[in-house]
């Protein structure tokens, strides 16, 4: 007997599962349509929505027949015609064109008060075909089928069943005995007889004649010579020369070196600067700052220093003070009242727009109206 078709190798879904997907479909909507009406509290973006998840069923299910609910309960949507005549043709996607009459009916369905929809999806539990299709299938030429319950052909090839073992009237199956070889006689073939091989005499061993061992001639004696005694002025010479050998020559003392004083650390040169208000900042040597209210540096090497401005007359960058190991000098960098160097005489030197003059030691610098005394420590007035 041959095995069952490929035409019938495809099962038709049950009705409760094609009622039970499209019910799940019918949630994914209204799942979407909720989210947006929960986000957005529109009715037009609403129903927007809800037509695009139902764009996106259709095209699922007419390209590759899945859809959420499909995805979940193990279906599939062909044709309907290519399950009917798949040993011919094959299984064949559903199409957009018959999608579209499908959902169609479905959305004509729904717009009848609604109940129309869900008789629609309950339609399947009244069909009495093969393909158990329901209203909207049945318009549309299509079919739902169950890819769990799809099994691959069980039919035998000829050749494979006269290989298979034949069963005896008590149901035990004969098993074919392997074929036994029997060895073949040996012939004798004219001409090949072996040659015999001569046997040769052993020979009998000669008897010797045993020789009679000499006799060992006696161990000699060593002779004992008689030791004479060490005196004892000889004994004492020869321990006070080991003695002697066997001391160390004492190491010779060394001289102690004394400390060596090591100089204290010259300390860096420093400066000071202080301000009218009683406050005052250190400053290193070399260094360059940019004084002013809120400075900002015009060269790389700058560092801003923001002085206490209680008069008001102190721009924002008003000047440039330079430190190194040859002096100080200041620059003014276009304030608006103006820079001033006075000496301990009060003699006043105002600074030209970007122009150094040289700030001795104690001399006081006017910026604007603010006044700071510039203070070089001891190390570097001696060394200037």
């Amino acid at each position: 007997m041959t095995g069952p078709s490929s035409a019938t190798a495809l099962n038709p879904a049950a009705p409760a599962l094609q009622c039970s997907a499209s019910l799940i479909d019918l949630g994914f909507v209204a799942l979407c349509a909720g989210a947006a009406e929960l986000l957005c509290h529109n009715a037009v973006v609403t129903f927007m929505i809800a037509l695009e998840a139902v764009a996106v069923l259709a095209i699922g299910e007419g390209t590759r027949g899945v859809t959420p609910g499909n995805m979940l309960l193990g279906l599939r949507t062909v044709r309907a015609d290519g399950v009917q005549n798949s040993a011919a043709s094959g299984i064949l996607p559903a199409g957009m064109s018959r999608i579209v009459i499908k959902y169609c009916v479905l959305i004509a369905s729904f717009l009848a008060a609604i109940i129309g929809y869900l008789v629609v999806i309950i339609s399947p539990l009244f069909s009495h075909d093969s393909l158990r299709q329901g209203w909207a299938n049945s318009l549309a030429k299509l079919a739902c089928i169950d890819i769990r319950r799809h099994t691959a052909s069980t039919s035998t090839p000829p050749a494979l069943q006269n290989r298979q073992t034949h069963t005896t009237g008590v149901g035990r199956q004969n098993k074919p005995k392997p074929d036994t070889i029997s060895p073949l006689p040996a012939v004798p073939v004219p001409g090949m007889q072996p040659e015999p091989h001569p046997v040769s005499a052993v020979p009998m061993p000669i008897p010797m004649p045993t020789a009679v061992p000499a006799p060992k001639p006696a161990a000699a004696t060593p002779r004992t010579h008689a030791i004479r005694p060490i005196p004892a002025s000889q004994q004492a010479t020869s321990a006070a020369r080991v003695r002697l050998r066997q001391t160390p020559p004492p190491e010779p003392r060394r001289k102690a070196t004394p400390p060596v004083a090591v100089p204290p650390p010259t300390p860096a040169p420093r400066a000071v600067l202080m301000f009218d208000n009683g406050s005052k900042t250190a400053l290193t040597i070399p260094s360059t700052l940019v004084l002013g209210r809120k400075p900002t540096p015009h060269k790389l090497q700058d560092t801003v220093l923001a002085v206490p401005d209680h008069t008001g007359t102190v721009s924002r960058s008003h000047a440039r003070l330079e430190i190194t190991e040859d002096g100080a000098w200041i620059s003014d960098l276009g304030s608006t009242n103006g820079t001033r160097v006075i000496n301990q005489e009060g003699q006043e030197t105002p600074v030209p727009v970007k122009q150094r003059v040289e700030v001795h030691n104690n001399n006081r610098i006017a910026l604007g109206d603010m006044i700071c005394v510039l203070i070089i420590s001891e190390h570097r007035r001696a060394r200037a």
